[in-house]
């Protein structure tokens, strides 16, 4: 973390803390702003063994819309940083109307690779925060709960298009 900005380490908390991608902290919106994507059954025990953290709604991939939820510190911090309007920036060439003053897109990934490699001499990008959130989960969150259910919870979590089996690989 010693290689990142402050904002940098902002979003590398918020990434790893909710399981998001990159261009999800450029979407990130209060629960009352928006909703989850109807059409799809979401389980009741997401979030299950976690400390109890401020939701948030995320536009994904295929602009499915998911709750994720954030330690109540973090949300404290994000919310001091809300714009007073929203504004539209473009990542990837994509309009992104964002309501808070921080690092997401191809701007973060780009920041965390280059410190990835300036600590340790390689990266897995910023997406492996997204496998460190699913391993943590499932090996010290979800531990009351089969292995199958477990990851059946972790990919609602990561907002994934198909929910996973037993033999399926998580991310």
């Amino acid at each position: 973390m010693a290689h990142l900005s402050p904002m940098a380490q902002l979003s590398t908390l918020i990434a790893f803390n909710g399981g998001l991608r990159v261009k999800e902290i450029l979407t990130l919106q209060r629960k009352d702003e928006a909703e989850a994507s109807k059409g799809r059954e979401w389980d009741t025990r997401r979030f299950s063994g976690r400390v109890p953290g401020e939701r948030y709604i995320v536009t994904g991939k295929n602009g499915l819309k998911r709750k994720v939820m954030l330690d109540k510190k973090l949300a404290q911090t994000i919310e001091s940083l809300r714009l007073d309007q929203p504004k539209v920036i473009y990542d990837r060439n994509l309009p992104f109307e964002v309501k808070y003053d921080l690092l997401g897109g191809q701007k973060f990934s780009a920041t965390f690779s280059k410190a990835s490699y300036q600590a340790l001499g390689w990266s897995h990008g910023a997406h492996g925060l997204r496998f460190s959130y699913a391993q943590q989960r499932i090996d010290s969150e979800l531990q009351g709960m089969t292995y199958v259910d477990a990851k059946l919870i972790v990919s609602q979590e990561l907002g994934h298009s198909v929910f996973l089996t037993g033999n399926d690989p998580l991310l």
